[in-house]
């Protein structure tokens, strides 16, 4: 039972990271999903914390969020 709430709160705290990330750069999830070339349903389990995103996901995000280049 332990193990399962820990995973939940990394969850909780990729997904919240990854929306104040969004939100610092004044980007919506709409264009976040458009700039990475990610599901808007799979995007926002993630943003929500119920799912994990692979790391392959997380390169797709940084270039959605403009940190690297394409």
């Amino acid at each position: 039972m332990a193990n399962f709430v820990a995973k939940k709160a990394i969850k909780m705290n990729i997904g919240e990271q990854i929306k104040k990330i969004r939100t610092a750069k004044g980007l919506s999830q709409k264009e976040v999903i458009a700039n990475a070339n990610l599901d808007k349903a799979q995007y926002s389990r993630i943003e929500g914390g119920k799912t994990d995103p692979s790391v392959t996901t997380l390169e797709r995000k940084s270039q959605g969020f403009r940190l690297f280049p394409s």
